[in-house]
């Protein structure tokens, strides 16, 4: 008979299992991180942002639009909250709507001829000459000359009575002159910027300026 062959035998001393080794563990699973508080806004930040607005409305109010430019960009490196950036774009939309009603007041100034006759408070001033910028009267019996810029708020107010646009873009910038001069009607300013919002204009997002105190 074939013989058969021998069956392997069963490892007396079987080997006992090992176990891992402590550095063989599995690394633990890093925790979710815990959302973090929202970051408050440094005080430092928030005061000079401050001071930027206050700066910035000052210089609208005396006319010098660079300065005020300056002080909003000053403002817009540090603003941090929503309601900063609001009050950041409502000074940028007023300071666009200065800019823009300079350079019409400019205009109308240019289109003055002399020897023409302006009357303010039944005044009579006659226009000796004119340009884009700046105009000299005479009034009793004086010469006067006046830049664009340095004209007095009554004498910017005729000019816009006689040849400014009675449409209600017109009368938004004439409004935002009317917010920003230590002399003009905020009342006046009010009513053609709400006016203007309801002719679909975005007028509406200046009034809360008009409840800032001037200077």
């Amino acid at each position: 008979e074939t013989p058969k062959p021998e069956e392997p035998k069963p490892d007396e001393n079987p080997k006992p299992e090992e176990e891992p080794r402590p550095d063989e563990t599995k690394p633990e699973q890093p925790k979710p991180e815990e959302p973090k508080p929202a970051a408050q806004p440094a005080p430092q930040k928030a005061a000079l942002v401050r001071e930027a607005y206050a700066a910035a409305r000052a210089a609208m109010s005396d006319r010098n639009l660079s300065a005020a430019q300056r002080h909003l960009d000053r403002a817009a490196a540090n603003v941090q909250t929503p309601a900063g950036r609001t009050e950041l774009a409502r000074l940028e939309m007023l300071l666009g709507h200065l800019a823009e009603f300079w350079r019409v007041v400019g205009q109308c100034v240019a289109q003055l001829e002399g020897g023409e006759e302006l009357v303010i408070k039944d005044t009579r001033i006659a226009v000796v000459e004119a340009s884009r910028d700046g105009l000299i009267l005479k009034a009793s019996g004086r010469l006067r000359r006046y830049s664009v810029m340095d004209m007095p708020t009554l004498l910017v107010e005729t000019l816009v009575a006689k040849s400014f646009g009675r449409d209600p873009s017109s009368q938004v910038l004439f409004g935002s002159f009317l917010a920003v001069d230590p002399k003009g009607d905020r009342g006046r300013a009010r009513q053609l910027w709400q006016q203007g919002a309801q002719a679909g204009l975005d007028a509406g997002k200046l009034i809360p300026e008009l409840d800032v105190p001037r200077r």
